[in-house]
This record gives structure tokens, C-alpha cells and sequence, in this order.
């Protein structure tokens, strides 16, 4: 599992000083080397509930058809997670420029990301979401000697009508 370790507001002005604190305590707790999990920010998923293409096994490819036109973004440039629940099938979705974006950042700061998710309210997914691995997870999991300790740093992102939610790098 995931230990969270500390969080870190993204408009904190000593930002950069606070990751690498950040980074220090989960080195800290795991001294032989550590993965993160990127938790997506809620402002950046959109959960839609769509019907079930049809009876038996669902593959994600069942499922581009009904990704068009729930965003602006084409759904070839779309990650998506679901659960078949019924009759239908309940999507959380990000675009995967995001995903780019939010791990070179953790990259770029040292947190060896190598999965992406969000932790949704169960009115919006049924269990936490697996935007499935980072373009960096296979080869840091593979340069790890012995397999990094999974730590999950955050970040605190305000948004405008609610609590702060954590996004973690």
C-alpha cells in the first residue's frame, strides 16, 4: 500500500524548497528508494456514467465510442478507468496531457512516479481510480535494487467551492 508522507500547498511560495523536504521524508521512511503514486486532482477527472455496450467482457476499446463528446478532448488522447456497475458502465476520465504534465513534474522534483490515480467519493466511483502506469514506471521499477517502498507525497490543491483535496507526486 501507500503511506502518505507529508503535503505541500502548489501555491506555496518556497514550493521547490518544500518538495524537496518532502522528498527527504520519504527518503527518510524508505532509504533504499521509493516509488509515488500521482494522485490526480479532482478539478482534472470527469465521471460519467454511461451504458454497458454489451453483455460479457468489456474492454476499454468497447468504450471509445462512448468517450466521444463527454469532453472537447478526442478520446484517443483520453486515460480512462471504469467499472461495470449494471447496466452500465461508470467512467473516470483525464486527459492524458495531464497525466504527461503532472508527471514531469514529479519527475523533474524527484519523486519517481510510476502510477497514476484519484481517490474519488463513492457517488463518483465506486473504488480509487488506476489511470494505469507512468512512461517512467517500467524502467524505475526495473532499476530498483531491492523494489522501491510505494510512498504517496502530496500536494494540497485548493479548489474554489470545497476543502482542499491532496494530489499526490
Amino acid at each position: 500500500g501507500w503511506t502518505v508522507v507529508g503535503d505541500v500547498a502548489l501555491e506555496d511560495p518556497a514550493l521547490s524548497a518544500r518538495l524537496a523536504d518532502l522528498r527527504a521524508a520519504a527518503k527518510e521512511l524508505a532509504p533504499d528508494g521509493f516509488a509515488t503514486e500521482l494522485v490526480i486532482p479532482p478539478s482534472q477527472i470527469r465521471y460519467a456514467t454511461v451504458p454497458r455496450p454489451h453483455a460479457g467482457e468489456i474492454a476499454a476499446d468497447d468504450l471509445l465510442p462512448a468517450l466521444a463528446g463527454l469532453t472537447a478532448i478526442p478520446p484517443e488522447e483520453l486515460a480512462f478507468d471504469w467499472e461495470v456497475d449494471g447496466d452500465d458502465i461508470r467512467l473516470a476520465i483525464v486527459d492524458s496531457l495531464t497525466l504527461s504534465e503532472a508527471e514531469t513534474f514529479a519527475a523533474a522534483h524527484k519523486f519517481n512516479p510510476v502510477v497514476f490515480g484519484a481517490r474519488p467519493t463513492p457517488a463518483q466511483f465506486p473504488r480509487p481510480v488506476d489511470f494505469g502506469p507512468t512512461a517512467r514506471a517500467a524502467a524505475a521499477l526495473a532499476a530498483a535494487t531491492p523494489a522501491p517502498t510505494p510512498v504517496e507525497p502530496a500536494l494540497v490543491e485548493a479548489t474554489p467551492d470545497s476543502a482542499p483535496t491532496f494530489a499526490s507526486v
